[in-house]
């Protein structure tokens, strides 16, 4: 019995069987039941079309042709995909007998296949390319899962018939439909035909634009790299009307038409050919008169184009709430909603509210929305755009000690949640320390107090975890030794389930720490006694119990399909747990791991996406995240608890280092070296370097709210602090005298219209006479300072209305406005100035970046009365007002004192980032070169892309466009933290720029270009892990960590096995790999989950730089801390000074700053040497509570 292997399971899509089913009925079950009114499937509906691409980006689209599919009648099934592993002018068939699928197999019908291959157009499919061919392969398991859905047992299921199609021209797609008209005019025959649409940029050969006012097709024309980005639509919307042609020429039903259109547009639609194969086909049998337009003879698209929004929240004991992006692995901390005094955050949930539908029929995402809670009675709801609480909600009830929030409903399904009306949202549930349980409702985007369904109880008994059931029955873990079960509909109790006397000489009550239920509607509960318990879901009874842990386990996290269980307690163990075989099989600990220096709290896992994972955290401040899917596969990996952007500034002139945490600032005087050590310190040394900085400065604000953002001017007279209700500014002056070094510090008065409102990013210029204030909005202001800052605080003056710097309308639709996170990625997240204070940047995290240029118009030392400036709105003003501004508004300049900021006219030509920036630097000028020349931009993306854009000119530099990321030294692409920031050295005519991240610090040579890229083939065959004998480490990672090498894998069986052929004695071994005959994509083969697609941006910026841009892998970093590496042309040693160096030295960094003259921070003397200061905070400094649990015996004896 032949069979085709599943080759793309385990990468392109789950190879676990019960993940990737759960996940299928995940995406089935979020189509609605109808469409424009008409119920699903559609009667009568026999072709579809659907994506090949990986699951975590074609899953859910798919799911609506699959879910409009009429199976009624069916009796097998042809599946027409494109070949993209061998050449045909024609198609292909298989001669396989079964095609293999994580769910099942399928069993191809052999009688239609001698059929066709008796009419002498089919050629044979070849072994190697049907193996490797991932079109036909994305639309087996859903195929299989809605053959399930419909027939009783798989011997009913029709049978398949796979046809490659080759790059047919239009008479030999007419010749193929022909052939498979008879079929089509079936009624018992299915079709699915695999299709992408536009393939978008230079390495798809396709760069056509089409403009916004012209209709004709014949007014689009191919971009290339010298063309200025084009606005009018961006080049997204641009492809999104190519695709839009194609389609409506494929619902006109004309193959023709459809051909026209391809040839007009030149449309890179991966599936063109089947899809003109089966529309030459339905015109033949409409021109037979055997079906008709009227009856169904045409197609219809369904789709729905949901933005990425995954997002982790995680609360911090200060009350702050940091929002991560996964990013396919890469965990970006795009923004931290800032606590303040007295605040913490205990608890977290994330609700999404119904899917609706616009006037056109489109579903519209529902929006996404956080609570936190806080060890109060308050629920509190959080504006991710303005980075504040937006709404809170309290009763008459005790503090609340967790929080969970509702399952989403299917849609649908209609069911109410306890009101007369029904509300397919999510609300939210949580238990209280008086034991009170109480619902609180989300609907019509609001949050109130519903009910509470269960009052304080007279034992006392605090309820201190929570999970939903179902939809509507409630588990409650209680501090009484119970678990208690109500219907939230109405409060019953539902059951009581007694957890027995705590252990002989503890305390007699257990503590229920942790409830968590799985798919199958089972409970697990986690105590403090250590024990991992599994509940029956209908009859309440214990299945099984898990002496898993010395201490109190605390928190829980499951897989999608309930099979793998993680616990994390009070002895800071990790502990692994699965089912031995199907569901009723018992549980056993397959791991535990100590990865926390103090107690798991919490944990959260995800599966889908291409990603699976869980989070823990604790008193540690160290999130971790583990590899859920591929656990013992590959490792797990921590993320900073440092800020993403640095929270240190120094004032070079006078070696102030200024550093800012919760509600209080810091300035150091940092003194000059007498000598510098790079090895290790002795005990005098690290007293001597103690004592060079000295502490001359002290600020607490006043109010409760946290520090936002924080700047010192560059001559050290000033200070400009941001919270989220107002921003304050403070004069440094020497106090000289016996005091010594010591700063005064004075409050400055800044206007109402400056203050009021807060804001989430301060700057100041380098000049020190504009500060640029981002309010919480987004709307950019800028202010001038003028008088003596050296002077007494009444020589300071802050003119009181400020310039106001509209950014570039992108346009950004509605629907996507008041959908998902809405308009969360347009926040500003990175500020940068020139040198010379005449050009000013922002970027927002979506990767836009707009930018202004200074110009001088009249007397700069000009009366207050030449202030002709635009009204700054309310700070409470709509963002959908301030934040887009039409361009001729924003075009006005204002001028202040004799300038004026106007956006830099070529903001439209810089391009969309692949990512948003981390960090966004002008590269200074050197001594010798005139200032006015400096406008090179230098940008790192969260992906560890670098790009430097001449800002002008909206161009890339000749340097950028020679040395793409893909030139970068592998140990710098291989990193997996952002950049944090940097500095530059351009002293004695160098060009040098220093690049750190939370573990690491490069330095690059700008003036060189890094030497050649490895020839393809070569690197190929160097990577390639049959030839290499390992695996590769970046491939296929879930979101955790890279892979465990081999000899480093010490769970479960080896990924490798030897062969050995007994027909020649003296013949050796042969090494091959178990995951890549499991499907894991070599370095040669096309890796969906490795392309980036610029589609949605301005250009194809990897194309322009001259290579494929590609996110840094999991590779393992060389070299030893502080290591040299020089290279010459030929990327081989040698005695010139170095292309770039590197260490690993340092960790974790809060931040890298310049000390010593102007000169040394910029562009500087001819001889000035680059002096500067590192900040670490090592996690051993931490303030941390007491653990609960000590330490183990073999720490106590140094093993």
């Amino acid at each position: 019995m032949s069979t085709r292997a599943a080759s793309h399971a385990g990468s392109w899509y789950s190879s676990a069987p019960a993940t990737l089913s759960s996940e299928l009925d995940g995406w089935l079950a979020q189509v609605p039941d109808s469409i424009d009114g008409n119920k699903l499937p559609v009667p009568g509906a026999r072709v579809i079309i659907a994506p090949h691409a990986g699951y975590s980006y074609s899953g859910p689209a798919a799911a609506w042709a699959y879910k409009s599919l009429d199976l009624s009648k069916v009796k097998r099934v042809f599946l027409l995909g494109p070949s993209h592993t061998m050449y045909l002018s024609g198609c292909a068939i298989s001669s396989q007998e079964y095609y293999a699928t994580p769910l099942g197999n399928l069993k191809l019908d052999q009688s239609t296949i001698k059929e066709l291959q008796v009419t002498s157009k089919f050629d044979a499919w070849k072994a190697k390319s049907e193996e490797a061919e991932h079109s036909l392969e994305m639309h087996l398991p859903y195929i299989h899962k809605v053959l399930a859905n419909t027939f009783k047992s798989p011997d009913e299921f029709p049978l398949l018939i796979p046809v490659l199609v080759g790059a047919t021209s239009g008479p030999t797609e007419q010749t193929y439909g022909q052939i498979f008209a008879p079929y089509l005019a079936d009624p018992t025959s299915v079709f699915v035909v695999s299709s992408d649409f536009c393939h978008w940029g230079e390495r798809f050969q396709y760069t056509y634009y089409l403009p916004a006012s012209p209709s004709a097709n014949s007014e689009g024309y191919d971009l290339s790299r010298r063309d200025k980005t084009p606005t009018n639509p961006m080049i997204h919307e641009s492809i999104g009307r190519i695709d839009k042609l194609a389609m409506d020429a494929i619902e006109q039903g004309k193959h023709q038409g459809f051909l026209d259109n391809l040839k007009d547009t030149g449309n890179t639609v991966c599936g063109r050919h089947p899809i003109g194969v089966v529309m030459a086909a339905l015109e033949i049998l409409e021109h037979d008169g055997r079906i008709s337009a009227e009856n169904g003879g045409r197609f219809k698209f369904v789709r729905t184009n949901k933005s990425d929004t995954l997002r982790l929240a995680i609360g911090r004991a200060n009350g702050d709430i940091e929002i991560w992006n996964p990013l396919n692995g890469a965990w970006f901390q795009e923004t931290i909603l800032r606590g303040g005094q007295d605040r913490s955050v205990d608890g977290l949930a994330w609700v999404q509210d119904p899917d609706v539908e616009d006037h056109d029929g489109k579903v519209i995402p529902g929006k996404l929305r956080l609570f936190s809670i806080g060890y109060t009675t308050t629920v509190t709801e959080w504006d991710l755009e303005r980075l504040q609480p937006l709404r809170q909600s309290s009763g008459n009830h005790g503090e609340i000690w967790c929080l969970a929030a509702q399952p989403q409903i299917a849609p649908g399904q209609q069911q109410a949640n306890g009101t007369s009306e029904a509300w397919n949202g999510q609300n939210l549930i949580t238990g209280c320390t008086d034991g009170a349980l109480v619902l609180y409702s989300t609907a019509d985007d609001d949050l109130k107090l519903q009910r509470v369904l269960v009052r304080p109880s007279a034992k006392k008994a605090k309820i201190i975890s929570v999970n939903f059931q179902d939809r509507n029955i409630v588990v409650a873990g209680c501090t009484d030794s119970t678990i208690r079960v109500y219907d939230s509909r109405n409060g019953s109790s539902i059951r009581s389930i007694s957890l027995g006397s705590g252990p002989q000489g503890g305390p007699k009550e257990i503590i229920v720490w942790a409830v968590k239920c799985l798919p199958n509607g089972n409970i697990v509960s986690g105590d403090s006694t250590g024990e991992l318990r599994i509940w029956d879901g209908k009859t309440y009874t214990l299945i099984q119990r898990i002496k898993s842990h010395r201490q109190d386990i605390l928190s829980l996290a499951a897989s999608v399909d309930g099979s793998t269980v993680f616990s994390g307690g009070m002895d800071r163990r990790t502990v692994v747990y699965k089912q031995s075989g199907g569901p009723k099989s018992r549980w056993a600990e397959v791991s535990h791991k100590r990865l926390h220096n103090h107690d798991v709290k919490t944990m959260t896992s995800f599966e889908g996406r291409g990603m699976s994972f869980v989070v823990s955290g604790g008193p540690d401040a160290t999130p971790i995240v583990l590899p859920l899917r591929e656990f013992g596969a590959e490792n797990q990996r921590e993320l900073p608890y440092l800020p993403q952007e640095p929270i240190v500034q120094s004032v070079p002139s006078k070696r102030l280092l200024m550093s800012w945490w919760d509600r209080e600032v810091h300035i150091w005087r940092v003194s000059k070296l007498t000598q510098a050590n790079d090895n290790a310190e002795s005990d005098s040394e690290s007293e001597e370097r103690h004592r060079s900085r000295k502490l001359v400065a002290k600020v607490i604000i006043k109010g409760e709210a946290n520090i936002n953002s924080a700047s010192v001017a560059a001559h050290g007279g000033l200070l400009a602090l941001s919270t989220n209700s107002e921003v304050k500014l403070f004069q440094l002056r020497s106090r000289g005298g016996s005091q010594g070094d010591a700063l005064r510090v004075s409050k400055l008065d800044l206007s109402e219209r400056l203050s009021r409102g807060g804001a989430r990013l301060v700057q100041f210029s380098p000049d020190g006479q504009w500060l640029v204030i981002v309010r919480r909005d987004n709307r950019i202001v800028a202010t001038r300072i003028v008088g003596d800052v050296a002077g007494s605080p009444t020589t300071v003056r802050v003119l009181p209305s400020p310039a106001k710097l509209s950014r570039l309308d992108r346009k950004v639709d509605k629907a996507t406005r008041f959908s998902g996170l809405g308009d969360y990625e347009r926040n500003i997240n990175r500020i940068a100035f020139s040198s010379d204070s005449r050009i000013l940047a922002v970027s927002d995290l979506a990767g836009y970046i707009d930018s202004w240029l200074l110009t001088d118009d009249g007397d700069q030392n000009g009366t207050d009365s030449d202030n002709i400036i635009d009204s700054d709105a309310s700070p409470e003003s709509s963002s959908d007002q301030s934040d887009e501004s039409d361009d001729d508004d924003a075009a006005k300049s204002i001028m202040l004192k004799g300038q004026s900021w106007t956006r830099n006219p070529s903001t439209s030509s810089l391009p969309k980032l692949p990512a948003a920036a981390v960090v966004l630097s002008f590269r200074p000028c050197a001594a010798s070169i005139a200032p006015e020349t400096e406008d090179r931009l230098l940008v790192v993306t969260a992906t560890s892309a670098v790009f430097e854009f001449e800002a002008k000119s909206g161009k890339l530099t000749a340097w950028s466009r020679s040395n793409p990321t893909t030139k970068f030294p592998e140990e710098f692409k291989g990193l997996r933290d952002q950049a944090m920031g940097c500095f530059w050295d351009v002293a004695d005519s160098k060009e040098r720029l220093w690049l750190y991240g939370n573990k690491w610090m490069f330095m690059f040579d700008l003036s060189r270009d890094f030497p050649p890229e490895v020839e393809p083939n070569a690197q190929r065959k160097r990577k390639h892990p049959h030839i290499a004998g390992q695996d590769n480490p970046r491939k296929g990672t879930s979101g955790a960590g890279s892979k465990i090498p081999d000899e480093q894998n010490t769970t479960g069986m080896s990924r490798k096995m030897q062969r050995v052929t007994h027909e020649d004695e003296n013949s050796k071994p042969r090494e091959f790999s178990l995951r890549n005959h499991q499907g894991i994509l070599d370095d040669d083969e096309d890796d969906e989950e490795d392309r980036m697609d610029f589609s949605k941006g301005s250009e194809d910026v990897g194309a322009a730089q001259g290579g494929k841009l590609r996110r840094g892998g999991d590779a393992e970093l060389g070299g030893q801390a502080g290591e040299l590496t020089e290279y010459d042309d030929e990327g081989t040693s040698s005695d010139q000074p170095p292309h770039w160096w590197h260490t690993y030295k340092y960790r974790p960094i809060m931040g890298v700053v310049v000390l010593g003259g102007e000169a040394a921070a910029t562009a500087g003397s001819a001889h000035a040497s680059l002096e500067i200061a590192l900040v670490e905070r090592p996690e051993w400094e931490l303030e941390l509570p007491p653990r609960y649990y000590g330490d183990q015996e073999w720490e106590k004896r140094g093993l």
